[in-house]
């Protein structure tokens, strides 16, 4: 009869089995079991600033309280079920940026990865940063010159969606609308720019070789200055500088000055003009060569004299072939704005270290070839392209006021 093996020589043959049929089991899955769920702190919510509002897709709101995650990505920040985009993050501060969701009363509220309880309900309100604007439900106006007089009243030139002119339309800060001037004739049925200048006259552009001008309170245009003598046959856009005078181009081989007393001159200038800007003692021009846009500006020293001319920015080396520049306008901080195509944004921005970007992206579609600042900081953009849902005169809250214009001081 054989004798049973030692315990430790059983070990050393069934140890080596364990270890081959250990390393063939499956691992049991983890347990969704959370321990600590319970004993984290609630999150709270303690200030929000801005402190009642916010512009819906644009604003970034810094949430301060307690018991965030300094992970930004464990933080979940609730606009009524909307998630805003949480950009910073500590443990006692969020910064996230606003949904885009337009609503009165919106619940704000934290939740934090791992904490059973939602923080405490903030009131909070979202605002429109671009709406649309003395708009008639079920038409198609298509927008094109727009300027503000310094009561805040907007001025736009329409076409109805058959090409006929609807003249200029009056629109007051309310929205009320009211016919201003008939169109000046069937060929001439749109106005690309206009300007509010001295005396209350509406001053505008058609592509002409002329300036013409709408008396205050409305009635019909006529003609008010010839700028054939300077060698411009097409005048698109125009401003004026501090002294009356009115500064333009269109596709011609001169700039053209257009002084008080109706005298006319033009500086040699390559390139077509589309958006034209006096701003702190330089003529901004938005220009097109070939298929290249840019931004160029010269020094005005005088109504007869202007300095070399300087490249500001190279549109589209910034945005792209597809993106043009139509027309310009400045804030009081020395952002330019540049009314493009939707690939830029619709409107691009740029700064005054000359970085270049999207405006407000993914809130505007289509191309914008007017821009006109209000009295505050609302700008007003004349929207167009190739579908009717994008022919709109659009409000855009910039939240900063413009540069001076100085035809309407």
């Amino acid at each position: 009869m054989k004798r049973p093996l030692p315990l430790s020589q059983l070990l050393a043959i069934v140890a080596p089995l364990l270890v081959v049929l250990g390393g063939c089991a499956k691992e049991p899955p983890p347990s969704l079991f959370d321990p600590n769920i319970g004993s984290r702190p609630t999150p709270t919510i303690s200030a929000v600033a801005p402190r009642d509002s916010a512009l819906a897709g644009v604003t970034l709101v810094t949430i301060t309280g307690t018991n965030f995650s300094p992970v930004k990505e464990y933080n979940l920040v609730f606009f009524n079920a909307s998630l805003g985009t949480v950009q910073q993050a500590s443990a006692t501060q969020l910064v996230v940026k606003a949904p885009l969701l337009i609503a009165d009363s919106v619940g704000l509220k934290v939740a934090v990865q791992g904490v059973e309880l939602f923080s405490n309900a903030v009131l909070y309100k979202l605002v429109a940063a671009v709406k649309e604007f003395g708009t008639i439900s079920g038409t198609v106006e298509e927008p094109f010159g727009v300027t503000c007089d310094t009561a805040g009243n907007v001025y736009v030139s329409l076409l109805s969606n058959v090409g006929s002119g609807l003249g200029v339309k009056k629109i007051t800060p309310a929205g009320v609308r009211s016919d201003y001037s008939p169109p000046f004739s069937t060929s001439v049925n749109k106005w690309n720019a206009m300007k509010i200048g001295p005396g209350g006259y509406l001053y505008a552009a058609a592509n002409r070789n002329a300036v013409f001008r709408i008396p205050p309170g409305g009635g019909s245009a006529a003609p008010w200055a010839s700028v054939a003598g300077a060698n411009v046959s097409l005048l698109y856009d125009f401003d004026f500088d501090p002294q009356g005078n009115i500064w333009g181009g269109g596709d011609n081989a001169n700039i053209v000055r257009v002084a008080p007393d109706r005298s006319v001159r033009g500086f040699p200038f390559s390139g077509n003009v589309y958006g034209v800007r006096y701003f702190q003692g330089f003529l901004y021009l938005a220009t097109k060569n070939d298929t290249v846009w840019n931004i160029w500006r010269t020094r005005i020293v005088s109504a007869d004299s202007i300095g070399p001319r300087e490249l500001y920015f190279n549109f589209t080396n910034r945005f792209g072939v597809a993106a043009g520049a139509y027309t310009i306008t400045f804030a009081e901080d020395g952002d330019l704005l540049v009314g493009t195509d939707s690939v830029a944004g619709s409107i691009a921005v740029i700064h005054p270290d000359r970085t270049g970007e999207p405006f407000y992206p993914g809130l505007m579609k289509g191309r914008v070839q007017s821009l006109a600042y209000g009295k505050g900081v609302e700008m007003y953009a004349a929207q167009s392209g190739n579908t009717d849902a994008l022919k709109r005169l659009l409000y855009v809250n910039t939240q900063k006021r413009s540069a001076p214009y100085y035809g309407r001081q």
